[in-house]
């Protein structure tokens, strides 16, 4: 998404999204994205991976948060370290990884060549595989669930409420968040 018509990120937004876009273009990886990813320590709670009302902010290594929604959204292609406390086992998922293999990943970029958001075109190395149903919720990681969002259109679905609804030519319309929604 350029800056212009229908971009209402803030110049910070567009600068801070494009600083992450210059850090993850391919170089040690390759051209569709499925080379390796960075490395980064974030400390949530279940309720937080789960996307539970009121769930606190995840915790950066070297201090700081990160907003629950922001988790989700990183945590769709991810590889997840549980550790669990006590009371937590209950709630705990049994699933410990939802890292995107290299192959699912080819695969995809082959498949979606890209931001599957109308009218977008960035390719598939600046973008990041989304599960339609979200992991935590029993989403499996599989083509059949999984599409590539370049980063503007993945915050947009997780931190921003909007859905992402399918189209007959493999593309797919966003559509405006209702009040007080989030999509998985």
């Amino acid at each position: 998404m350029l800056p212009g018509k229908g971009d209402d990120r803030t110049p910070e937004q567009r600068r801070a999204d494009a600083l992450v876009e210059v850090c993850r273009r391919p170089g040690a990886g390759s051209s569709d994205g499925s080379g390796p990813r960075a490395h980064l320590i974030i400390r949530a709670t279940v309720g937080t991976l789960l996307g539970a009302a009121n769930a606190p902010a995840g915790e950066l290594d070297g201090g700081g948060t990160v907003p629950a929604e922001n988790v989700l959204r990183i945590a769709c292609d991810a590889a997840l370290t549980r550790i669990t406390g006590k009371g937590e086992l209950e709630g705990e998922i049994s699933r410990a990884s939802r890292t995107i293999p290299p192959t699912t990943r080819r695969a995809l970029a082959e498949r979606d060549h890209g931001c599957v958001a109308e009218q977008c075109h960035r390719p598939p190395a600046w973008t990041d595989a989304h599960h339609l149903k979200h992991w935590a919720h029993g989403g499996p990681t599989t083509m059949s669930n999984l599409v590539l969002l370049c980063r503007p259109h993945h915050r947009m679905v997780h931190e921003e409420g909007w859905g992402l609804h399918s189209l007959a030519n493999g593309r797919g319309a966003l559509t405006k968040p209702r009040p007080h929604s989030r999509s998985a």
